[in-house]
């Protein structure tokens, strides 16, 4: 269960608040201001994710940028999907092993 939610969050996560944007904000914005627009969303709407608050927010913007930027390198989303679905494994099985989920209890 925690592969599958993590896979499909971070392909929401990566079309919803980074290729969407990238597609339509590079071209009239420019990469660096589109990326860095990006990121800012990204980052802004991790602000009650794990970890939440202002820590969050840089973290998830960092994260957004490379991602986002990843996207214009390659000029897909698979790499930047990829690292995401890895770190959402780990933050997903570690709510679950916080919640007991994994124990039964």
């Amino acid at each position: 269960m925690i592969v599958l939610t993590a896979a499909s969050n971070a392909f929401n996560e990566e079309v919803t608040f980074k290729s969407s944007f990238l597609s339509v904000l590079e071209g009239p914005a420019g990469r660096t201001q589109g990326l860095l627009l990006v990121a800012a969303f990204f980052g802004f709407a991790h602000f009650y994710g794990m970890p939440y608050g202002i820590v969050g927010v840089l973290m998830a913007g960092v994260l957004g940028w490379l991602l986002g930027k990843s996207m214009l390198e390659t000029g897909g989303l698979f790499w930047a999907w990829f690292i995401h679905f890895c770190q959402d494994i780990l933050i997903f099985g570690f709510i679950a092993a916080g919640t007991g989920a994994l124990v039964g209890g």
